[in-house]
Order: structure tokens, then C-alpha cells, then sequence
């Protein structure tokens, strides 16, 4: 089968390492007349010449944000807990998942998905895949709690927030559209 370029998400995504910046691009496949198949793919480029394969091309959808995996459900979800609006209030008081851009929504996949890819030895001997989540975004964004204090092993519990922390923070906010967009 011959693939076409048909489409890319708008924002650069980092991955989890915090060394690579990745973009995802969508491909239709093409069947032998040439024209478009139902077949799609997304995939994530490495910067380094290759391409990390997005498997679940619904999670790039909103509406299908139940199929999510239980790490990024919880990166999520967390996510929204510990944001707050211009005035003050928690984004879970207000928000969904479901309010999430698909922007928002592609960024958290993709960091998600590279970070238990990168680290799945160190986070299979840390806590479960919610508490990892959780930990991932609290981590991330420097909110006083997450990895380093669960009382793992130095090794676990220092290198899964330096490579956290490293994907630098994610501030999210609610535009006028309604939508939650991270920045």
C-alpha cells in the first residue's frame, strides 16, 4: 500500500526525554488506483530521523477520550485538578476531559505515551499506572509532590522526576472558545 501525507497536528509536541521535539503527522493510505483508503495513521516524528507510531488513531479525537490508556487518563485528570482559571478556580470544578483542544489533548498523548515508552522499566517499580500519571504531571510542573517523594529507590525516584521536570512545565487555560489549551 502506497501512503499520502494528508494532514498534521498544529503544535509541536515535546516528547517525555525532553531532548526531542515531535510533531504528529497523519497518513492516509492509498489503494492501487491511488485513492484514499480507509486506512490511517498518525505518527510522531523523533527529530532524529525516524518516527514513533501513534497505534490508537481515535485518541487524537476528544470524543474518544475513554479509550485513553489509565497513565494518561490520570495525567490528565490530575491535570485539570491542580490548573485553575484567571479567577482562581480549579479547571476540574469547570472542565472535562472532553474540554480539552485536540491540541491540548495530541500533546498529552504523545508526552505521555514517550515517557512510559522511555522509562516503562523505572515506572513498572514505581506506583501503579494512575499514581505514575498523576506523579508525571505533578512532577512536570513543579507542584511540591510526585515522584521524588514516594520514598522509591534514588534511582527510580530521582531519575523518573529529573526526566519529568525536564519536559519543562505545561500551563493550562481556558479560551474563549471554551476549549482548554495547554501552553
Amino acid at each position: 500500500m502506497n501512503w499520502a501525507h494528508v494532514g498534521q497536528m498544529r503544535t509541536d509536541m515535546q516528547c517525555a526525554s525532553g531532548t526531542t521535539s515531535l510533531r504528529a503527522w497523519q497518513w492516509v493510505g492509498l489503494d492501487e488506483t491511488n485513492q484514499p483508503d480507509t486506512c490511517r495513521k498518525w505518527f510522531a516524528k523523533d527529530g532524529k530521523g525516524g518516527s514513533i507510531p501513534i497505534q490508537d488513531t481515535d485518541l487524537l479525537d476528544p470524543i474518544h477520550n475513554t479509550d485513553l490508556d489509565r497513565f494518561t487518563l490520570a495525567y490528565l485528570t490530575c491535570a485539570l485538578w491542580a490548573s485553575h482559571d484567571d479567577d482562581g478556580e480549579f479547571l476540574d470544578a469547570s472542565c472535562t476531559i472532553d474540554d480539552l483542544s485536540p491540541e491540548a489533548l495530541g500533546s498529552a498523548i504523545v508526552d505521555c505515551a514517550a515517557f512510559q515508552a522511555d522509562f516503562a522499566d523505572l515506572l513498572a517499580k514505581a506506583g501503579t499506572d494512575e499514581q505514575n500519571g498523576h506523579d508525571y504531571w505533578l512532577t512536570r510542573n513543579r507542584h511540591g509532590a510526585g515522584f521524588w517523594d514516594r520514598g522509591y529507590p534514588p534511582i527510580i525516584g530521582r531519575t523518573l522526576s529529573d526526566a519529568a521536570k525536564s519536559d519543562g512545565s505545561v500551563d493550562l487555560y481556558v479560551d474563549d472558545d471554551g476549549q482548554v489549551y495547554g501552553g
